[in-house]
């Protein structure tokens, strides 16, 4: 789809893909001296990217024309999906504010690679979403899940926008989590994973009032569990046996003392969707890896990023073979790069606790967000059955 410079009202940020617009974007590009005031995009066409894979985001290529000067002559944009449910979530949790936020206020403070970005904003509350946000402030947890259906519909009526314009990384590898993750893969994503969190642990940054703990609100998240429990056992039944149900069981009945024990620490900033579809790779050259997608992010256990990528990304029988050597690798990461107060016996331990937050959030996925394009079900499918395949030799009576 193409679309020309016309006008010179300043106009609002599109709402879906489709929306765009040469005057918006040359306002937006503008505004961060991405491009000079003398220069403006006369033409811009995009092709969409990722169907199926972005659950609370859509993602365009665009391809751009200037008159006046120079600018990027591609770039990526995300913007909210035009799915009322995932979006309704997306709104509650703060997704599309993260994401923007993130690359305002932090990306800068970390030396990983993530693409540059040419614009960042979400609107001020529109009237709708900000009530639905000081009823939550103000409602009691059980209350609050009780109404959740109710507010996420309203969220996801909000015209509230938000977008994301960031470099196109071109030729960069994109990871598959379907396909997974191959050793070297792994030992790059493990890397910088752990130069990500050194960057941010115990850090004054994770003060700020618009990140989210990753224990808050622990009843309505575990309540979100419950509710999923029905679905998530319907569609896994062949692979939950007696081994694993168990676990299963312990999780399902003491799942709000998991969050709250995750959320003792130590604590840092998450990326909180740490899987191979949100890493890019760049073969070959001195920077093998990079991050992209920062809706997720929150305070949190470190180690809870890392078992979300390792077992759920990886081969089963490829992940028994490398999972210690992975641990012992991101530790070393971590060291190199300053953290000396977590020890490697300590990191060992807690892994375990990290395996089963995993498989509670797994069912949250399952029975939360709409997952109707293939590629979206292959992609959490496939991740909780590589992560069920292990699950029976964890042991939960340690962290209850």
């Amino acid at each position: 789809m193409t679309t020309k410079q016309t006008g010179s009202a300043t106009p609002r940020m599109p709402a879906t893909l489709a929306d765009l617009g040469a005057p918006w974007l040359t306002d937006a590009l503008r505004s961060t001296g991405t491009i000079d005031a003398a220069t403006s995009v006369s033409e811009v066409s995009w092709e969409l990217l990722g169907a199926g894979e972005g659950f609370l985001g859509d993602l365009g290529r665009l391809t751009l024309i200037y008159e006046g000067g120079d600018g990027p002559a591609t770039a990526v944009l995300k913007v909210p999906t035009t799915k009322p449910e995932n979006r309704g979530f997306a709104l509650l949790i703060h997704a599309y504010e993260n994401e923007a936020r993130y690359y305002n206020e932090l990306d800068s403070m970390v030396d990983v690679r993530t693409p540059v970005p040419y614009y960042a904003a979400i609107e001020e509350h529109a009237r709708s979403s900000a009530i639905v946000e000081r009823v939550l402030d103000a409602l009691p947890e059980r209350v609050t899940l009780w109404l959740l259906p109710r507010l996420v519909t309203a969220a996801g009526k909000s015209d509230r926008r938000a977008v994301v314009m960031m470099e196109d990384l071109g030729e960069a590898r994109i990871g598959d989590q379907v396909e997974g993750a191959t050793v070297a893969d792994a030992e790059h994503s493990v890397d910088i994973l752990a130069q990500f969190h050194a960057a941010f642990w115990k850090s004054p940054v994770l003060e700020k009032k618009w990140l989210i703990r990753q224990d808050d609100s622990v009843l309505v998240t575990h309540g979100l569990y419950e509710r999923a429990w029905p679905v998530f056992e319907e569609r896994f039944r062949d692979q939950i046996d007696d081994q694993t149900r168990p676990i299963l069981k312990a999780i399902t009945e003491r799942g709000a003392d998991l969050l709250r024990r995750v959320g003792q620490g130590p604590l840092t900033l998450l990326h909180g969707d740490y899987r191979m579809d949100n890493l890019v790779f760049f073969d070959g050259t001195d920077t093998p890896a990079g991050m992209i997608d920062f809706q997720g992010i929150t305070v949190g256990h470190p180690l809870t990023d890392l078992a979300y990528y390792i077992r759920p990304n990886m081969d089963p029988d490829q992940a028994d073979e490398v999972e210690g050597a992975l641990l012992q690798r991101y530790h070393g990461a971590l060291v190199r790069h300053g953290i000396s107060d977590y020890s490697f016996e300590t990191l060992q331990h807690e892994y375990e606790l990290a395996q089963l937050w995993v498989l509670h959030r797994g069912v949250i996925l399952i029975g939360t967000l709409d997952l109707s394009h293939e590629r979206g079900v292959q992609i959490v499918d496939r991740a909780i059955e590589r992560a069920l395949r292990v699950a029976h030799r964890l042991n939960p009576e340690p962290w209850f």
